[in-house]
């Protein structure tokens, strides 16, 4: 083989291999399908782990297929051609579905991302959006000495939504790891408790902006939440902030990502089949 015919070779498998990469891009953004309530429709291809922006993340124990999502899909998109991802129920007892972000966070120590969050037909138990999020597998191993971590489990700092029925109905900060609430009800979640306080109903969609920054040896969780009307206008709902320990759960080189799960309400998927939570305009802020 001469240098010339090695070049064209070399080219040939540049432009497949970018040709193969666009259209995985495209599939992620495709419509696609699941089995279980408003994901399950006629006409479009099942849904694979990629999302719009998202990873599917769950058990391998699960027992479902690992390379289909189960509880998430691409409804369609929006006129700009953003993806709508939608969050549905599934039968009690199922591994959910984790939505991690597929681009890691740009730092571990100071990273900010925002989203949008929709609620259709029903209010679901409660939704998480995190920041140094990952997701711990059976196998995992931490350095979080102290915490009660037990894998499989979401770990990352996470802004909760819910009408919990044990607390009061709105906003709050919790780390997923060790399911610590940040409610000043246990010693080691303890100190500021903040919150913003919101009576959920279906239809609502909010923008959460959520930020985790080191400064000196601090770490600083923050968030801004905003609810947006039926003409599009922002409405700011409140702001929250407090100290937290380091995230433990992340190597040393591991930025982590950002994360969005949801807990469906009991027999969500028999009162409300079109039941979902839709996520749409994730983005990393500076």
């Amino acid at each position: 083989m001469n240098l010339e015919s090695a070049v064209r070779l070399v080219a040939l498998a540049c432009v497949l291999g970018t040709v193969a990469s666009l259209l995985r891009m495209d599939a992620a953004l495709r419509p696609c399908r699941t089995d279980h309530g408003a994901c399950a429709r006629d006409g479009v291809p099942p849904c694979g782990p990629r999302l719009g922006p998202w990873q599917v993340a769950r058990s391998r124990r699960s027992g479902l297929p690992p390379a289909r999502s189960n509880s998430a899909c691409v409804l369609g998109e929006r006129s700009d051609g953003t993806p709508v991802v939608a969050i549905v129920p599934q039968a009690q007892g199922t591994s959910g579905d984790t939505l991690l972000s597929r681009r890691q966070a740009p730092r571990q120590d100071r990273q900010r991302a925002s989203v949008r969050l929709s609620t259709r037909a029903l209010i679901p138990d409660h939704w998480a959006f995190a920041l140094a999020g990952s997701f711990l597998d059976d196998d995992a191993r931490t350095a979080c000495a102290g915490l009660q971590v037990h894998p499989p489990v979401n770990a990352g700092y996470a802004l909760i939504g819910s009408n919990w029925e044990a607390r009061p109905h709105g906003f709050y900060f919790e780390r997923l790891a060790d399911a610590c609430v940040f409610d000043g009800r246990r010693s080691e979640c303890g100190g500021v408790a903040p919150f913003v306080a919101h009576e959920f109903v279906p239809g609502e969609t909010y923008v959460l902006e959520l930020a985790l920054r080191r400064e000196a040896a601090d770490w600083w969780l923050e968030a801004t939440i905003e609810q947006v009307d039926d003409d599009g206008r922002p409405r700011e709902l409140g702001r929250m902030s407090r100290t937290v320990p380091a995230p433990c759960w992340l190597a040393p080189d591991d930025p982590g990502r950002a994360l969005v799960l949801v807990i469906p309400a009991a027999d969500a998927a028999g009162k409300a089949p079109e039941a979902r939570v839709e996520v749409v305009d994730f983005a990393w802020r500076e």
